[in-house]
C-alpha cells in the first residue's frame, strides 16, 4: 500500500503504517508502536484507528502513549495545535500527508467529517 515507506505492526492483525523511509530506523530504535482500534459501541461499523507509540524500556504502568504523528512532527501535548491527515488515512504518517492546524480548526474539521459520515 505504501511501498518502501512502510512499517508492518501488529501480532494478530498486521497493519501497514506509512512512515518516511529515513525515519523508520530512528523511530523503531526509540519507540514501540501499535495500532489502537476504537469501535465506539457500534461493532458493525469500521473502527477508528490511531497509531500510538511509547518509549522503549518503560514499564507498563508508566507508559505515556503518544500519537505517532506528533512524534514525527515534534509537537508536544498542550501546544494548542492538532495534526490532521490530509488524505484521511490515520495509518499514513508520512510527513507530506500530515498537516498542522490550530486546535479550533481541527475540531471544526472533525465535526464536519462526522456529519458527512452519518448520512
Amino acid at each position: 500500500m505504501f511501498g518502501e515507506d512502510c512499517l508492518v505492526v501488529g501480532r494478530k492483525e498486521k497493519e501497514e503504517i506509512g512512515i518516511d523511509a529515513n525515519l523508520i530506523p530512528e523511530i523503531t530504535k526509540k519507540y514501540c508502536l501499535y495500532v489502537q482500534r476504537r469501535y465506539g459501541g457500534q461493532y458493525w461499523k469500521e473502527p477508528k484507528k490511531q497509531v500510538l507509540a511509547w518509549k522503549r524500556g518503560t514499564s507498563s504502568w508508566n507508559r505515556r502513549k503518544v500519537p505517532l504523528k506528533q512524534i514525527i512532527l515534534g509537537i508536544k501535548k498542550g501546544e494548542g495545535v492538532d495534526v490532521l491527515h490530509k488524505n484521511g488515512n490515520p495509518l499514513d504518517c508520512r510527513k507530506e500527508n500530515l498537516e498542522v492546524v490550530s486546535s479550533q480548526i481541527g475540531k471544526k474539521r472533525k465535526k464536519k467529517k462526522k456529519l458527512i459520515k452519518r448520512y
